[in-house]
């Protein structure tokens, strides 16, 4: 269905390899998930068996998609300015032949009829956009579907929908995803583009497993790899210690040894010969070494704010209404957050979320005890044209913070290049990781957070969890992520039917 052989691609301004010599097979039955890192090439890999001009990118090897009928789904839908009805039409050779279809299709999907008559597709709902893009597609019945993020912006119940669709087609499936539950069901094999030496190598791997699987050998390997390079180093560092003792023993031998004992100095000069030869021995060996593992998804970093009162309220809302213009979201709700609190609200999509957030940081920036940190759904808004990592973060641009600003994206696997290109021209997953760069310099002691697992890659999802569950101030986040809730939060409150209600729990299968 789809042949790669020796596909190589790499940034066309430094040349810095994004994938390289990669090769696999697309079957009929597969569903083929692709895991890396952020900025490592996997929304370029589909646009590249898309054919979509990557006018930054150098593209080398072969494509072979067998004159099959591919159905693409881009991570970002183009012109939302035009009416649902008019996408289709746009999409869809003769969509007037294929109209009941159609109609057929939205009954399928969960939709109503009366969607294809919104003016504008940006006015969908996250999971009303998707199905829109997914009836689309299966409308031209493509041989092999390529996903680009469909699990981003929907909630818990369309990603369970999303789940059975993926499983349930016929045809192969090429994806991408954050969202590991989603991948641990949907996945039969397992593509993960990797980078090495500060992104400066590129690799890559085929698995077989279940992701949770591959996930623990893979680790184990790292593990035992580290364990490795450590003993060779500490070997190779004994080895040079006792060479450069022998070495200092000879040489002053030889500048003290009498002219009166010629053969004595002719067996120190080989002495010196034979340590020479041994110090050219252990280079060759180091060549051979096991190197350190330098795993991208790694968040070298930690929070080290001083928490609040445990019990200092920082929000209390009673018998409060949540309106967006005359829509009523919520009514007679009450919510109590304390300081080191971790709070998580879910729902389906239009049902207040965001807006609440939004309600709960106008309520925090009267408290001026707090340092409030703020990660939006739609990171731009609080990017301008000319940041870069380093402008965005700076605030002194003093020798001092800039040393300590570096080091913070260093741990956050960035490379010097990144951390001074413009921040527009970083993957998503980067930019989340700016905000919490921003959170760490700033010691922000409150974190509201819309969605932030949305797009980071898979492998860096326990990275972040782990780290914010640690986080000893107050965390307060909007998240479809059924692992960040479970893991990070200690209340969660479900928004429906015009009310906030307190769970007990989150269904993880």
């Amino acid at each position: 269905m789809l042949d790669i052989n020796n596909l190589s691609v790499s940034l066309l301004k430094d040349d810095r390899p994004l994938i390289q010599n990669l090769s696999f097979s697309l079957g009929p039955q597969d569903k083929m998930a692709i895991l890396s890192e952020e900025g490592l090439g996997k929304s370029s890999l589909l646009k590249c068996i898309m054919n979509i001009p990557q006018d930054h990118l150098k593209i080398k090897g072969h494509i072979n998609t067998h004159q099959s009928l591919i159905g693409y789904l881009p991570q970002t839908l183009e012109n939302q300015e035009r009416s649902v009805l008019d996408y289709f039409y746009d999409s869809i050779v003769n969509l007037d032949h294929h109209y009941g279809d159609l109609l057929a299709s939205l009954n399928q999907f969960d939709l109503p009829p009366e969607i294809l008559e919104r003016k504008h597709l940006w006015s969908l709902s996250g999971g009303e956009r998707i199905k829109c893009q997914l009836i689309m597609l299966t409308l031209l019945k493509p041989d092999v579907y390529l996903l680009d993020e469909p699990s981003n912006d929907i909630d818990l119940k369309t990603i369970q929908w999303l789940q059975q669709f993926i499983i349930q087609l016929e045809a192969p499936v090429l994806f991408v995803s954050h969202d590991e539950l989603l991948i641990q069901a949907c996945a039969t094999k397992l593509l993960h583009l990797e980078a090495s030496h500060r992104k400066t190598q590129a690799f890559n791997s085929i698995s077989s497993l279940k992701y949770f699987d591959y996930v623990k050998q893979r680790q184990h390997q790292i593990n035992k790899d580290t364990q490795i390079a450590f003993e060779q180093k500490r070997t190779r560092k004994i080895q040079e210690q006792k060479l450069q003792q022998q070495f200092e023993k000879v040489q002053h031998s030889l500048r003290t040894i009498s002219r009166q004992d010629p053969s004595g100095a002719r067996l120190l000069k080989k002495k010196m010969k034979s340590i020479k030869s041994k110090e050219k021995r252990y280079e060759k060996e180091a060549a051979f070494q096991m190197i350190q593992p330098d795993p991208q998804e790694a968040i070298n970093l930690k929070f080290n704010v001083k928490a609040l009162p445990s019990s200092k309220e920082i929000i209390n809302i009673e018998n409060g209404q949540l309106k967006i213009e005359s829509k009523l979201l919520l009514k007679n709700y009450n919510l109590i957050i304390k300081a080191s609190e971790h709070v998580g609200f879910r729902g389906d999509n239009g049902s207040g979320k965001t807006t609440l957030l939004k309600h709960i940081s106008t309520l925090l920036k009267e408290k001026t005890e707090l340092k409030v940190g703020i990660m939006p759904q739609d990171y731009e808004e609080q990017f301008n044209e000319n940041h870069t990592p380093y402008t965005f973060l700076a605030i002194t641009y003093e020798k001092e913070e800039q040393d300590l600003i570096y080091n913070t994206l260093g741990a956050l696997q960035f490379t010097y290049e990144e951390m001074n290109q413009n921040v527009h021209n970083l993957s998503g997953g980067q930019k989340a990781k700016l905000f919490l760069a921003r959170f760490i310099l700033n010691d922000c002691n409150v974190l509201l957070l819309d969605e932030p697992t949305r797009n980071l890659s898979p492998l860096s999802n326990p990275e972040l969890r782990q780290m914010l569950s640690e986080y000893q101030g107050c965390i307060i986040a909007v998240s479809h992520d059924r692992l960040f809730l479970k893991e990070v939060c200690h209340t969660i409150y479900n928004l429906e039917n015009q009310s906030l209600q307190p769970i007990d729990s989150i269904p993880i299968s």
